[in-house]
C-alpha cells in the first residue's frame, strides 16, 4: 500500500534532479516536446515552463509537500480498508466517503494557490477596459453595425465572458459548433496581423500596456510564433519609425518557405524608407543567399536542394509541419546599411518572391548613434491608433477594419480545403472580391466576373446599410450599380436563410467562414435568419454521424 507514495517521492527527487543538472536540455525538451503541439497561441516560454516545474517538485515547497503528505494518508487509510483483519471494518461503508474526502483535500493543497480566487463582486464587475471599448462602439454610427473586440489570451480581465454582458463581440469567443476551418482561421489571425484580421471586422484589439521580454539576437526582438509579415504574391505592411529619428541602417530578422529554387542573389523582398509626405528617401533589397534564405536550408542543403547560400542564423525554431509532426526551421538576420542618415517616418516591407513565402520576425533601425529602434508589434503598424491606456492596458483601434457588411462584385472558387490558401495570398483583395466555398458556387454567374490575379479594377460605389442586428436576424439595405455579393462576416452555418425583397435566395459560404448572398443590381431589402428548424436538423445529422463512426469503431475493435 505504500509502494505508490514511495515510488511519487522517488520520481519527483528524480525529476528535480535531472532539472538542475541539465537546465539546457530540459528547456530544449520543453520547447520541443510541449511548447509545440497545436494551439490557437503560445505566451509561455521554456523558462516559464522551466520554472514551473523547479517549483512543482520542490520538496520544501508547502503545496509539493502537502500534496505528498495527502497521497500517504491515502494509502494509510487502503491499509484497515483492504488488509484488516476485521470484517466489519473491511465492509464499513464510510470508506469511499474518507478517501473522496481525502483527495479532494490533497488536491486542493496543491492547487489553492495556481488559480486565482476573487470575490464575486469584484469578478462580476466589468472592467474599465471592457466599459470604455463599449463606450467606443456607442460613439459609431449605427448604420456601421457591430464591431468585433480581438481579445489577448494573456489579459484574464477582458476574456469573453467579460465582454459578453457588455454586448462586446470577441473575434475568439466561444462556440459550441466551432468547426476545424474556424480555428484554422483563427489561427491565421493570431499568427499574422494583415488583411485576414480586418475582414474579420476587428476594430479594437486591447494588449498589454508594458511589452513583456522577447528573445532577441543582435540587439532585433523576435516572436517565433507571430510573423510580423508572412505573405506571397506581393505582400507589403508599414511600420512607424519614431519622429525625429536618423535612421542609418535596418536590421531584420525573416526567413523563406518554399523557396529552396530561388537562385543565389535574387530579389526576394524590399524595404523602403518614407518622409512624412510619402516620398520615398532610402531603399534597400532582401536577396536570397544574401540577407535571407530558406529556413528549411540545414535540412535540404545536404541533398544539393538549395539554389542559394546559407546566411547568419538568428535563431533555431520548432514549427509544426502539416502532418502535426515537428521539425527544426532556422531564421536569418540581415543588415541594410545606408550610405548616409536618413530622416524617415514609415519602413515598408514588401514580398518580391516569384514563389514561396517571405516572413519577417523582427524588424529595428538604427538611429546615428546606435541606438536600436524596435518596429516590433501593433503599435508599430500605420494602421493602428491607440485610443485608451489604463490598468497596464492598451486598447488599439484597427483603422483598416472592414464593416461588419459589404459589396463586392468580384468572385472566385476555392477546391475542397483550398479557401485560406487562396485568401493568403496577396492577389487576394478581400474589399474587392469574395472566395466561395466548393459546396456554394455563385447561383447567376452572368452577375459577376470571375476574379483574375492581382487589385481589381475601381468599381461604381456601392453601399450595405445594416438597419436592424439581432443575433437570430440581420437586416440590410444594399444599393448597387451592377450586382454582386453581399458580405456578412458573420459565421456560416447551415440554418441560417437569406432573403432578397422578401425571397428566399441561396445563402452562400465565402471567404472560408462567412455568410454571402448574391445580389443584383439595384435597390433591395435583404433579411439574413437563423431557421432554428433547419438548424436543428443538420445538428441531428452530424449527432447520428458521430454515433454511427463510433458505433463502427467499436464493432471493428470487437471483430
Amino acid at each position: 500500500m505504500l509502494l505508490p507514495p514511495a515510488c511519487v517521492t522517488m520520481a519527483l527527487v528524480v525529476t528535480r534532479g535531472a532539472l538542475f543538472a541539465a537546465p539546457a536540455t530540459a528547456k530544449q525538451l520543453i520547447d520541443s516536446n510541449y511548447l509545440s503541439l497545436p494551439r490557437d497561441s503560445r505566451w509561455m516560454t521554456a523558462s516559464d515552463v522551466y520554472a514551473g516545474l523547479l517549483w512543482a517538485t520542490d520538496p520544501l515547497n508547502p503545496r509539493t509537500a502537502g500534496a505528498g503528505l495527502g497521497l500517504l494518508l491515502i494509502a494509510v487509510l487502503l491499509i484497515p480498508w483492504q488488509g484488516s483483519p476485521w470484517r466489519s471494518v473491511r465492509r464499513w461503508r464510510g470508506w469511499p466517503s474518507v478517501l473522496l474526502v481525502t483527495t479532494a483535500a490533497a488536491l486542493l493543497v496543491f492547487s489553492w494557490s495556481i488559480h486565482p480566487r476573487e470575490s464575486l463582486s469584484i469578478v462580476a464587475a466589468p472592467h474599465p477596459t471592457a466599459v470604455a471599448v463599449r463606450q467606443l462602439l456607442d460613439g459609431r454610427r449605427t448604420s456601421e453595425g457591430p464591431a468585433r473586440v480581438l481579445g489577448n489570451p494573456v489579459l484574464n480581465q477582458i476574456v469573453s465572458d467579460r465582454l459578453a454582458p457588455l454586448g462586446l463581440q470577441d473575434a475568439g469567443g466561444y462556440s459550441s459548433l466551432e468547426p476545424s476551418r474556424y480555428r484554422a482561421y483563427m489561427r491565421r489571425v493570431r499568427q499574422v496581423d494583415d488583411d485576414l484580421l480586418d475582414l474579420w471586422n476587428v476594430r479594437y484589439v486591447p494588449r498589454p500596456g508594458a511589452a513583456r521580454e522577447l528573445p532577441a539576437y543582435r540587439g532585433v526582438q523576435y516572436l517565433s510564433e507571430n510573423p510580423l509579415l508572412r505573405t506571397t504574391d506581393g505582400g507589403e505592411d508599414a511600420f512607424r519609425i519614431p519622429a525625429g529619428i536618423q535612421t542609418t541602417e535596418v536590421r531584420l530578422i525573416s526567413a523563406l518557405a518554399d523557396a529552396t529554387s530561388v537562385p543565389q542573389g535574387q530579389a526576394v523582398g524590399s524595404v523602403s524608407l518614407h518622409s512624412e509626405t510619402g516620398r520615398v528617401v532610402a531603399q534597400g533589397q532582401v536577396r536570397a543567399g544574401v540577407e535571407s534564405m530558406d529556413w528549411a536550408w540545414d535540412a535540404v542543403a545536404p541533398w544539393d536542394g538549395v539554389r542559394h547560400a546559407r546566411v547568419e542564423a538568428a535563431a533555431d525554431v520548432q514549427v509544426t509541419l502539416g502532418s502535426g509532426a515537428t521539425a527544426k526551421r532556422v531564421l536569418s538576420f540581415a543588415r541594410l546599411v545606408f550610405e548616409q542618415p536618413v530622416g524617415a517616418r514609415t519602413l515598408q516591407l514588401r514580398n518580391l518572391l516569384p514563389r514561396g513565402e517571405l516572413m519577417v520576425y523582427g524588424a529595428a533601425v538604427v538611429d546615428g548613434d546606435g541606438q536600436l529602434r524596435q518596429l516590433f508589434g501593433r503599435t508599430e503598424k500605420t494602421k493602428y491608433r491607440e485610443v485608451f491606456r489604463a490598468d497596464g492596458i492598451v486598447v488599439l483601434e484597427n483603422t483598416g477594419a472592414l464593416p461588419r457588411a459589404f459589396m463586392v462584385q468580384h468572385w472566385r472558387q476555392a477546391t475542397v480545403g483550398t479557401s485560406l490558401d487562396v485568401m493568403q495570398r496577396r492577389t487576394f483583395a478581400p474589399r474587392d472580391e469574395v472566395v466561395l466555398a466548393s459546396h456554394t458556387p455563385p447561383t447567376e454567374r452572368g452577375l459577376a466576373v470571375a476574379a483574375t490575379p492581382g487589385r481589381a479594377a475601381p468599381l461604381p460605389p456601392e453601399h450595405a446599410t445594416i438597419e436592424a442586428y439581432t443575433p437570430q436576424e440581420v437586416h440590410v439595405h444594399v444599393d448597387t450599380p451592377l450586382g454582386g455579393f453581399l458580405v456578412l462576416t458573420d459565421a456560416y452555418y447551415p440554418g441560417w436563410r437569406a432573403y432578397i425583397d422578401g425571397v428566399e435566395r441561396p445563402m452562400l459560404c465565402g471567404d472560408m467562414v462567412f455568410r454571402v448572398v448574391q445580389v443584383s443590381e439595384g435597390s433591395h431589402e435583404v433579411v439574413i435568419s437563423l431557421s432554428a428548424d433547419e438548424l436543428a436538423r443538420w445538428s441531428g445529422r452530424q449527432s447520428r454521424g458521430c454515433r454511427d463512426c463510433a458505433w463502427r469503431a467499436r464493432a471493428v475493435r470487437t471483430s
